[in-house]
């Protein structure tokens, strides 16, 4: 079991020992926004499926609440296109609300 208190990076076969818990099927997806913490889950996921014969494609919302919102999504798939992950961008057609953002 890893030690929670310390960042350790996580190798390729413990996250596919972690995902063995799961039955994932094979074909799946991933949320990424392009942050540091979703990056490194499409760079691991994207090396699980390849050594597991199975295929996972990236997710980016493109909510369109900020200005640069589709700009962010367009660099997120070529982040993720320059790691050989399959990436899609979701827009979001109705308009943001106007209260209880979050």
């Amino acid at each position: 079991m890893r030690e929670l208190d310390r960042a350790v990076p996580l190798a390729l076969d413990e996250f596919a020992d972690l995902l063995a818990r799961f039955r994932i099927p094979n074909h799946c997806a991933v949320g990424v926004s392009g942050g540091g913490d979703s990056m490194a889950l499409a760079v691991l996921a994207g090396n699980w499926a390849r050594n597991t014969g199975r295929r996972v494609e990236a997710l980016t919302v493109d909510h369109g609440m900020r200005v640069n919102s589709a700009k962010e999504a367009e660099q997120v798939a070529a982040w993720c296109h320059a790691l050989g992950v399959c990436h899609a961008t979701l827009a979001v057609m109705d308009p943001a609300p106007e209260t209880g953002l979050q």
